[in-house]
């Protein structure tokens, strides 16, 4: 019998769910092969997907993974270089192990980039997507799944299709936005193979939530006509998520009491410590709703229940519903003492629903407060009044210096020459990739491809458009002092607009960017200089990296000072030229794909961190990466003189 016939022999026990078969044949076959033969590396191959399907025991099968890599790298095929490092990966996914999961999902993906393995290369992003959502990083499990759809779409080979096509749905769904959720859903329902039909359920349960909250009550009652034709043949699962929908459509049509009653009916099936905090989710909607009818009895009983479920106290402190009702609760209380509490708890997480003090003490709340002083002491009003106006003066005294510090700017003799080159220094990547893509556009004969760069170049021309008038609206700020727009910034975010504006560039080198900060306010500054600060090292770091690496971008805080790194895999810095990093006078080196600079964006980066009291340093191996350090105070005192290390 050829290898393939008995691989092929093995693998479909696995598919009928035959063990004892599989281990028999398997034992045999194993008697007649030399270890470290190809044979051997097969049989081991197809025996961890059986322990992956019927074992559990991950960590002695990632021993044996271990123990079978280095075979594997030394002489064999591409493919099962690949097929070994998406069953490592998976194995540590159910570890829990995330990040070394997608670090060896990122190494895999460095052995796809031929045609024949597409196929390889959907599942590891698909994987990828899952241990991204898992992370709770929905974006980043996004990207994973929209990329293997493209390459789905690409060479037609329908590896998952189904499957990325409901992740693809249920990631928009949590964004709310469900005018894509429900695109994908409908899609998805065209992928599902007749022998797999049952699947359709859980989708019409998710169009039943996105006609719902779109408003499409026809659409949605159509859906749910649907799930209730299998009725006899609802699984629990079905059951649960079928019940759920229900009680969503009915909250969006200001069913309260039928809402309720679906909710009742799922809460009720759900049991053990694994489901608590799906129960609070769910009991935290019907408190809202008897909110909504004015049952404040009702809602605290809710409310009290929700309290009563066991360990939640860490996820309900950081649970943003939970925190709104408690808030909208104590309102219709006028119970303004502990509207308060909850209102500042809601602040500090930063949520959309925050509701200001101000807002709180407004003049239709603040007659209520001052005839029912039983519910918050005057003592305590004029105390937390007390805090308020110190923080004021605070922030004055601190905004004050900060616009003094910028007012130094105007002296500066050669500041106008100084944001030319910035802006062209900025300007020129965007530019360039247009370039580039119109030169393939009069190369390219097919009308698809055409169409596909003709979208990119519109797409490049509005992120060019967009970054000139931010550089041209930071230099009119800078240059008319009382204008400058200093707060405190979330450089996460500052990281993610940087990132989407690098799209194209980071996808043609399909290069990951691991955004690690804090999604936190920390640094006090101008948004714009940071921006660009980090905007120029990350195109460096793209720039020197190869193709299917990642940069990595993390944060630490010591005593007063928060310090970013921004790491790559690149080419690295000779030692001799590290001590030209920041000097214009120095060639700029071209990047891996012969990506050419001008040689100023270190030397503007270094003077910006100086204006910020920073610190930049960077550390650097050839044929290994960079990593640059950038450090910030914590504390921004225009009157104190940063060095650079």
């Amino acid at each position: 019998m050829k290898k393939d016939d008995y691989i092929d022999e093995l693998n479909n026990y696995l598919r009928k769910r035959d063990k004892d078969s599989f281990l028999k044949r398997y034992s045999e076959l194993m008697r007649n092969v030399s270890p470290s033969s190809e044979e051997y590396i097969d049989l081991k191959l197809v025996r961890i997907t059986y322990e992956l399907l019927f074992v559990g025991d991950f960590e002695k099968l990632l021993t044996d993974i271990n123990q079978l890599e280095p075979i594997i790298f030394v002489s064999v095929s591409v493919e099962k270089k690949a097929k070994i490092l998406v069953n490592k990966g998976i194995v540590l996914g159910r570890l829990k192990r995330y990040d070394e999961a997608i670090d060896v999902y990122s190494k895999s993906l460095g052995y796809c980039d031929r045609d024949d393995m597409a196929i390889y290369k959907i599942d590891i992003l698909t994987n990828m997507g899952v241990i991204y959502y898992q992370k709770n990083d929905p974006r980043s499990a996004l990207k994973c799944y929209l990329s293997a759809y493209e390459l789905n779409k690409k060479f037609k080979c329908q590896v998952k299709l189904t499957t990325l096509l409901v992740n693809i749905g249920v990631i928009y769904l949590n964004f709310e936005e469900y005018g894509k959720a429900n695109y994908y859903f409908e899609l998805s329902l065209k992928t599902i193979p007749s022998s797999r039909e049952y699947a359709k359920l859980i989708i019409y349960c998710n169009l039943i939530i996105t006609s719902s909250f779109m408003g499409d009550v026809e659409s949605a009652r159509k859906f749910i006509d649907l799930v209730k034709s299998y009725v006899s043949n609802l699984s629990q699962a079905d059951e649960l998520s079928f019940h759920k929908a229900l009680a969503i459509y009915h909250t969006n049509a200001k069913n309260y009491m039928q809402a309720i009653e679906e909710y009742h009916l799922v809460i009720g099936k759900l049991h053990g410590e694994t489901y608590d905090q799906d129960k609070a989710g769910f009991m935290t909607a019907i408190g809202k709703m008897y909110l909504e009818m004015k049952e404040y009895e009702q809602c605290r009983e809710m409310i009290e229940a929700i309290e009563s479920i066991g360990k939640l106290e860490e996820f309900l402190a950081e649970d943003n519903d939970y925190l709104s009702l408690k808030l909208s609760y104590y309102i219709s209380q006028q119970d303004y003492q502990n509207a308060l509490k909850y209102s500042q708890k809601i602040n500090k997480l930063q949520t959309k629903e925050y509701i200001s003090l101000e807002k709180l003490f407004s003049e239709d709340l603040m007659s209520p407060v001052m005839k029912q002083r039983t519910n918050i002491s005057l003592d305590a009003y004029d105390e937390k009044i007390s805090e308020l106006e110190d923080t004021n003066h605070e922030l004055l005294e601190k905004e004050k210096l900060l616009i003094e510090s910028l007012n130094e700017l105007k002296n500066e003799s050669k500041l106008r020459e100084k944001f030319i080159s910035i802006i062209s220094h900025d300007v020129r990547a965007p530019i360039g990739n247009i370039v580039q893509l119109l030169e393939m556009l009069d190369e390219d004969d097919d009308p698809k491809e055409r169409d596909d760069i003709i979208a990119e170049v519109i797409d490049g021309m509005k992120q060019a458009y967009s970054l000139t008038n931010e550089l041209v609206d930071w230099a009119k700020e800078i240059i008319d002092v009382k204008q400058a727009t200093l707060s405190f910034l979330n450089v996460k975010e500052i990281v993610a607009e940087i990132e989407l504006l690098y799209k194209q560039q980071l996808q043609k080198k399909h290069i990951i960017i691991i955004n690690n900060l804090k999604d936190e306010k920390i640094v006090f500054s101008h948004k714009i200089s940071i921006k660009t600060c980090f905007r120029n090292i990350i195109q460096n770091a793209i720039k020197y990296s190869p193709a299917y690496s990642k940069i990595e971008i993390n944060q630490s805080i010591e005593a007063d000072f928060v310090t970013y790194s921004i790491k790559d895999y690149g080419k690295g810095i000779k030692q001799e030229d590290m001590n030209y990093l920041f000097d214009v006078s120095k060639v700029s080196t071209l990047g891996t794909n012969q990506e050419s600079g001008i040689g100023i964006g270190l030397l503007l980066v270094k003077e910006l961190i100086y204006k910020n009291q920073g610190k930049i340093r960077c550390d650097s191996v050839v044929g290994e990466g960079t990593t640059f350090y950038l450090t910030f105070p914590l504390n921004f005192n225009p009157n104190e003189t940063a060095e650079f290390c």
